[in-house]
């Protein structure tokens, strides 16, 4: 049974409004019957996707309220399929990014002024200056992947 099958059985009162969406009373906030202010869809992945519009409620909470635990709402693994390989770290929000971005864009232009004006750069200063360029080098991949 798809998550989606399962959610939709527990909670009993969603109605289909699109193709692959339905809407219903979240009871996790207790919202009306009538408010429609819960909204689930089934992912790419096969994952339910949860959005209380009401109380803005957690996907754990909405999933407790129809008697689901939060891995209800995921597809069930296949034993002994799992992909191993390099973890990826967390991607940087836009606003992270962009303020690591003009850090380090700001610091290099510290450093070109510098070097205008004759002042020679010290180690630590140039080793600075590397790590700035590796780090928007970084964020120029992650943006790119």
């Amino acid at each position: 049974m798809s998550a989606l099958d399962k959610f939709l059985d527990a909670h009993g009162a969603m109605r289909k409004v699109s193709a692959t969406g339905y809407r219903g009373p979240c009871r996790a906030c207790g919202a009306s019957e009538k408010s429609g202010c819960l909204s689930i869809s089934e992912g790419d992945t096969g994952a339910l996707l949860v959005k209380c519009f009401k109380g803005g409620c957690d996907a754990e909470a909405i999933a407790g309220s129809v008697g689901l635990a939060l891995h209800d709402l995921f597809p069930e693994r296949l034993s002994g399929h799992h992909v191993k390989g390099p973890r990826r770290r967390g991607l940087l929000s836009a606003n992270e990014a962009l303020d690591m971005l003009k850090f380090e864009a700001e610091l290099t232009t510290v450093a070109a002024a510098n070097l205008a004006h004759g002042v020679a750069l010290t180690d630590q200063d140039l080793d600075r200056l590397r790590q700035a360029c590796s780090r928007i080098a970084s964020l120029y991949a992650e943006v790119r992947s």
